[in-house]
């Protein structure tokens, strides 16, 4: 969870409370309490449903409570059909680019085909989900659990495993088997409930022993985890002036102007009733560009500028501020 949260605050991040609270109401065999925790676990975000329709199986596998768990299953699936629609009608689709690798042809493959290959070829299915990356990424999820959440002789558990590896393991995006990114958050909430379950049902001698080797990884890993992100620290320091340049930059723009901005200019700017992320749309009152990952070239910039654009002011390999003339 703390590498996660040094990337940036991304709606996944609710997903742990949300979660963790359904289980909550699930161990308390509240229906209504577990009804509202899935659709609070629904509106976070698309691929949500996946969470709680793996859950909504699990109720029913595992705890029998049959009603509760097809209310919570029920709900995830058609939600899921329903935001699937409008977000193909209206927006850009879910994101299924990220598993291309179980498309035949990425150009024209979808959801449809994503399933069928899921399902028609599990040996390539397994192939995908433990390559060495994979499994690395595995042991950081798993060795500060202290494998507590596979300490369990019964079969149902695993049906928690189904997120772990359609959120993480089966997609060829590798920012979804890291734990550096957002997209751990909910499949962390899942596995550390299992884990004090499983942790509840051992004998008192196996379970101390679990619980001290979760401890002494979960000491073990955690500085060699954190160091990776002592840079931010680094730059924040060294980098000072830029940052004054940057925040400067986002307060000489009109609050009541409509912006388009770059991913990373986004939260500066967001205090507004319109804006739009760069390059889905281009035509608000300023553009503000970021020019520091090269992913803008001049020729982006030139074409703009032709389109009506004109530049207010620059910073070269900072940022562009172009305003609608």
């Amino acid at each position: 969870l703390i590498c996660g949260t040094f990337y940036d605050l991304h709606e996944n991040c609710f997903l742990v409370p949300m979660i963790l609270w359904l289980f909550y109401f699930i161990e308390k065999d509240n229906l209504k309490g577990m009804i509202i925790f899935t659709i609070l676990t629904l509106l976070i975000k698309e691929d949500a449903p996946v969470y709680a329709a793996c859950i909504g199986l699990f109720v029913i596998v595992g705890k029998k409570k049959y009603r509760n768990g097809a209310v919570i299953f029920v709900t995830s699936v058609v939600y899921f059909l329903v935001v699937t629609y409008f977000m193909g009608k209206y927006g850009l689709g879910i994101m299924d680019s990220r598993f291309t690798n179980y498309m035949a042809d990425a150009s024209k493959g979808g959801l449809i085909d994503v399933i069928r290959n899921f399902i028609t070829n599990p040996a390539y299915v397994v192939e995908e989900c433990f390559k060495p990356e994979k499994l690395s990424f595995m042991f950081y999820m798993i060795f500060p659990l202290g494998f507590l959440p596979l300490a369990s002789k019964k079969v149902s558990g695993l049906i928690l495993f189904i997120p772990v590896i359609l959120e993480n393991l089966a997609s060829n995006y590798k920012y979804q088997y890291s734990i550096n990114f957002q997209y751990v958050f909910g499949t962390v909430a899942i596995l550390t409930y299992l884990a004090i379950v499983n942790y509840s049902e051992l004998a008192e001698k196996t379970r101390r022993f679990m619980a001290g080797f979760a401890i002494c990884m979960g000491i073990i890993l955690l500085p060699v985890c954190a160091m990776q992100k002592s840079y931010y620290f680094d730059i924040y320091r060294t980098e000072k002036q830029w940052i004054n340049d940057l925040d400067e930059a986002m307060e000489s723009i009109p609050d009541d102007a409509s912006v388009v901005a770059s991913t990373f200019f986004l939260p500066h700017l967001s205090n507004r009733d319109y804006i739009y992320e760069y390059p889905y749309d281009k035509g608000a009152d300023y553009i503000v560009l970021d020019l520091r990952f090269d992913e803008v070239k001049e020729e982006d910039i030139d074409d703009l500028i032709k389109s009506g654009y004109e530049q207010v002011k620059k910073i070269r390999s900072l940022y562009v501020i172009l305003r609608k003339k």
